[in-house]
């Protein structure tokens, strides 16, 4: 998992936003603690969800399946289908499935 954070970037913000993963991970790697809460926003519980808080974080507690123990809060309103943030997961040319976010109600978020 960890090569993926290695790869090579074609922009500044890319080779920035790496950095700073590969410096969360060695962090966490040498003992240290992050906030371990991830905000979600969706229009409903079932999903699509966007992580709107926590990015860099997941992604490097990821990199060390460290994922088991974040803690979760999740937004839901009608008017996220049309937030800055998460319209891409609701326009038809460029999101996926809904299907591919369908969650299991006996795995639903707490």
């Amino acid at each position: 998992m960890r090569k993926n954070v290695n790869k090579v970037f074609f922009n500044q913000d890319s080779i920035r936003i790496a950095n700073d993963i590969k410096e969360k991970i060695n962090y966490l790697e040498t003992g240290g603690v992050l906030d371990i809460r991830l905000i979600l926003i969706a229009d409903n519980p079932s999903g699509p969800f966007t992580l709107i808080e926590g990015n860099r974080r997941s992604v490097a507690f990821l990199a060390l399946n460290r994922l088991l123990k974040i803690q979760v809060y999740l937004g839901i309103s009608n008017n996220v289908k049309v937030s800055l943030c998460a319209r891409g997961m609701y326009n038809k040319k460029t999101a996926l499935h809904k299907k591919k976010f369908a969650t299991n109600p006996e795995r639903s978020i707490r």
